[in-house]
């Protein structure tokens, strides 16, 4: 397993764009951590679309109700700001 340091560019609920020049490829599975003020969130993802040295588009595919409902949470308040 290959552990990573990424920051986003854009987050939803389906999905992000995370910045890497170490991109995996298209169709794995990866496992996310997702550092915010309020906690931790897990999820897994699959890889959508890969930019070479730009990074990588994950759709979210499965997520426990709680961490769901906590980015849920960060998003509403995101763009309450």
């Amino acid at each position: 397993m290959t552990r990573d340091v990424s920051y986003m560019d854009s987050l939803a609920l389906g999905g992000l764009f995370i910045r890497t020049k170490r991109p995996v490829p298209l169709r794995s599975s990866v496992q996310l951590l997702l550092d915010t003020p309020a906690g931790q969130i897990r999820s897994r993802a699959i890889v959508r679309r890969v930019h070479a040295n730009t990074g990588m588009a994950l759709q979210i595919i499965a997520m426990d109700p709680g961490d769901r409902a906590l980015l849920h949470r960060e998003l509403r308040d995101l763009f309450a700001s």
